[in-house]
């Protein structure tokens, strides 16, 4: 992917490292939801708006709904990520 990428959220990461089953189990849902948000045909700004004011992140660098896509494809990484780690720490591979 080319140009700026948001800043990482340390804290998602680390805060799915520390869930166990079933706290973790809401994970797969919540990036379910974010997919079908992403793939959806939202009205132009609902992304940014979704991201930026209900989600409380800064988009400077590109306020502008693709840059909400950005950053949710990013988020979703986070979390596939986290799980992954999650699972090898806990023997669930």
């Amino acid at each position: 992917m080319n140009g700026p990428t948001c800043r990482p959220v340390p804290e998602v990461p680390a805060a799915a490292l520390r869930t166990r089953q079933p706290a973790a189990a809401p994970a797969p849902a919540v990036v379910a939801a974010l997919v079908a948000v992403l793939a959806d045909d939202l009205p132009p700004g609902r992304l940014f708006r979704l991201v930026s004011v209900d989600g409380g992140r800064s988009l400077d660098h590109d306020p502008t709904d693709s840059g909400a896509a950005v950053h949710l494809r990013e988020l979703v990484r986070w979390i596939h990520a986290a799980i992954d780690q999650a699972e090898e720490e806990h023997g669930r591979r």
